[in-house]
């Protein structure tokens, strides 16, 4: 995704829960993946393609998507695109429809290697989009969580996955940066949604995740567990962020790339 982000501000504060929690009015992030996540059965042992049955599983049966249509809350618009006519492509950006209850720190920094699928990228040009790796009438999945079979690296990237078998390309422009934002009366969404440009919001955070450095060798089957990660946090104004792809999330709205 590092072709698709511009360029954000880093911070060297590494009190993530607080601000965090300070955005969402929400307690402190569960360290294996809890609360409204796990209750919608959101979650993926990662990254996908690690166990392809169960990814084949979760595909089917754990997530699911609307209509390419704005009226489904979904969002179209042009991405840069250097061998695409006008050097853009037109691409529709699905949520998930649970979405809007997946808390991204969450899998950044489980123990337990979990991720989550946030959104479903389409490809309706009857031409490829390379930056994507995505063929004519093509598509990927937005995925937030592990990218490496240990978990230690955790990203947001875009996995191409056969559902019917479960197997998954290698990630595809991993980024360790998000944007979380507040949104108005966000506590009374009931349908997730995307957007190419960011709805008003008061505060937004940018957060950038680095790996921990490498533990000892483990003594026990906890211990063995990938270590959390931890974070650099600083703020950005909203009203600078007025173009982008925001995907509805537990904090108000997360931003993951950018438009033209």
């Amino acid at each position: 995704m590092s072709g698709f982000r511009r360029a954000g501000i880093r911070g060297t504060s590494a009190i993530l829960i607080a601000v965090i929690g300070g955005l969402t009015g929400c307690s402190k992030p569960s360290a294996t993946g809890g609360g409204e996540v796990m209750a919608n059965g959101q979650w993926l042992v990662g990254p996908p393609g690690k166990d392809p049955a169960k990814t084949a599983d979760y595909l089917k049966n754990k997530i699911s998507f609307g209509k390419k249509e704005a009226a489904d809350s979904a969002f179209s618009g042009p991405y840069p695109c250097a061998t695409c006519p006008g050097g853009t492509a037109n691409l529709w950006v699905v949520p998930e429809k649970q979405s809007l209850h997946v808390n991204w720190d969450d899998a950044f920094r489980n123990d337990d290697t979990l991720g989550v699928i946030v959104a479903k990228v389409v490809n309706d040009n009857p031409f490829p989009y390379p930056e994507l790796q995505l063929g004519a009438k093509d598509s990927a999945y937005l995925w937030v969580g592990p990218i490496s079979n240990d978990g230690i690296d955790r990203a947001i990237a875009y996995y191409k996955i056969n559902a019917e078998t479960g197997e998954a390309s290698a990630p595809i422009n991993p980024d360790r940066s998000v944007v979380y934002c507040d949104m108005p009366k966000w506590k009374g969404r009931t349908h997730a949604a995307a957007k190419g440009e960011h709805p008003m919001a008061t505060r937004c955070y940018e957060v950038t995740y680095n790996p921990s450095p490498p533990r000892p060798a483990p003594t026990s089957t906890a211990s063995a567990r990938a270590m959390p990660l931890f974070t650099n946090v600083s703020y950005t104004s909203a009203m600078f962020r007025s173009s982008g792809t925001w995907i509805s999330c537990v904090y108000g709205c997360c931003e993951v790339g950018y438009a033209e």
